[in-house]
């Protein structure tokens, strides 16, 4: 092999290992925590977002260094550290990454859903079908990081043309790094978003690809770990910047702030999505749907491949079998968003009908008890309804008297006027939710009441939060 030829696949390698760390961390959350911390802070933001990029510079660096000059996986440091820790590691890892991995594939759904207007349902298993293909071709090491590169290319140019389109102040977003407008109150936003460019799989996603490609263990490799590691955040922070040059440019006009927007923004269920459709129109959103898309692909690919790539020590049958596991990690994150995902009724009337035969008492909460409540004849409000599925709802009421199965639904609700985190909220009777009003989450009797059936309970399947676990308050 010529030393042309071993350079170009050297800076194959290491642009790979550098994308799918970047694009790992560049999944439906972040798009939608930059675009709500942007909406909220305005061009104060800019500070947060230059202090976590350093600051993720400095973390990922370190563990991509240590990995380097080590040789070793994550896992394997960690039992070196401490006899067992790497074992507990792994379990973190992978069932944080299997967590992520379903919200992930639901991104991918999304995403079709708004470029093309795909269904949900069918968005959630195309997506599923294509990482799997990705991991089932003959050469996937060289495939996932090129899909990575190609992807992540995609979502910076979408990012790059929303941006022009939105005419962001960017003046004023470049004094308020040095100034920003109550600092304090941006230090636990800044945590946040740190948590989400490095923590868990992703600070180990690319450098564990590099041990892959079989660097790794010499001194003098290290500068190829470093290298990658700062091409990937260059890639992650440069989206960032330019998702929020895009929401700010929406939420404001020239440095007056535009409330209206602020409010539509912050109280949309898709933040990103929103911002899209106000910068560019119909273009926008569709433009949204392709960088969701993109995002959620490369981000199933990361959490699959990286999850499996701990495992792979614990045992030489998983190592010698990792295309299967990771096949298998991706067909079961599929299958529970498949079968699990979305707030419609209709979405779970199998789930919901097969349950009527095993259980004794069924708990309806989130946001399809509001479509239940409408069944009842409660006003909801602007609560999340699923109105194709009331008469639905008022018959699986039925069935589940009928069975003998006790259906539970929220007594009390937590009900806030906007869809954002430092919304002003009050706790309700359920059948009584003001006009205006959403429900946000349970309340507190309902938690009691909720908390008594399950301590009853010898088995608990469990689905899903009941209230919008993103936001603090609920």
């Amino acid at each position: 092999m010529s030393n042309e030829t071993t350079q170009k696949r050297s800076l194959s390698v290491s642009l790979g290992a550098a994308f799918l760390m970047a694009t790992s961390a560049i999944g439906p959350g972040f798009l939608t925590q930059t675009s709500q911390f942007t909406a909220k802070y305005l061009s104060s933001f800019a500070f947060v977002i230059v202090c976590v990029i350093i600051m993720d510079m400095i973390a990922q660096t370190n563990v991509w260094s240590i990995v380097g000059v080590s040789g070793l996986r994550g896992q394997e440091i960690a039992n070196k550290v401490l006899p067992g820790l790497g074992y507990l590691l792994v379990v973190l890892v992978v069932l944080g990454g299997l967590a992520f991995n379903i919200g992930n594939v639901g991104g991918v759904s999304l995403g079709f859903n708004a470029m093309i207007g795909i269904p949900e349902k069918a968005g959630v298993i195309i997506g599923g079908v294509l990482a799997i293909c990705i991991f089932l071709s003959k050469k996937a090491n060289d495939i996932v990081g090129k899909v990575a590169q190609i992807l992540g290319g995609i979502i910076i140019v979408v990012m790059l043309v929303v941006a022009f389109m939105a005419k962001p102040p960017v003046g004023d977003a470049v004094v308020h790094i040095f100034t920003p407008e109550n600092p304090k109150e941006l230090i636990p936003v800044m945590v946040t978003l740190l948590g989400g460019s490095c923590g868990g799989y992703i600070t180990f996603s690319g450098a564990h690809k590099l041990l892959d490609a079989g660097w790794g263990g010499k001194p003098e490799e290290v500068k190829h770990f470093r290298k990658s590691v700062l091409t990937g955040i260059c890639v992650s922070g440069s989206v960032r910047i330019l998702l929020f040059l895009c929401v700010l440019g929406v939420c404001t006009a020239g440095t007056v702030v535009v409330a209206e927007n602020v409010a539509a923004v912050t109280g949309a269920a898709n933040p990103a999505a929103e911002a899209f459709r106000l910068a560019a129109g119909d273009i926008g959103y569709r433009l949204f749907g392709l960088a969701l898309f993109s995002a959620g692909i490369t981000s199933v690919i990361g959490a699959a491949y990286t999850s499996v790539s701990f495992l792979k020590t614990v045992h030489p049958f998983i190592a010698k079998n990792d295309k299967w596991f990771i096949v298998g990690f991706i067909a079961f994150s599929t299958l529970v968003m498949a079968i699990l995902g979305g707030a419609k009724v209709s979405d779970k009337i199998g789930v919901i009908e097969n349950l009527f035969n095993k259980v004794d008492s069924l708990i309806i909460g989130g946001g399809m008890a509001y479509t239940f409540f409408k069944a009842l004849g409660y006003n909801i409000g602007n609560s999340l309804l699923d109105a194709d599925s009331i008469e639905l709802a008022k018959k699986l009421m039925l069935d589940a008297d009928a069975k003998g199965v006790k259906m539970l639904l929220p007594v009390d609700t937590v009900v806030a006027r906007e869809f954002k985190a430092d919304a002003e909220y009050m706790t309700v009777d359920s059948d009584r939710i003001p006009d205006g009003y959403m429900g946000m989450d349970i309340g507190e009797k309902t938690a009691k009441l909720f908390g008594e059936e399950i301590r009853k309970a010898g088995t608990v399947v469990w689905n899903g939060p009941m209230g919008v676990f993103e936001f603090d308050a609920f």
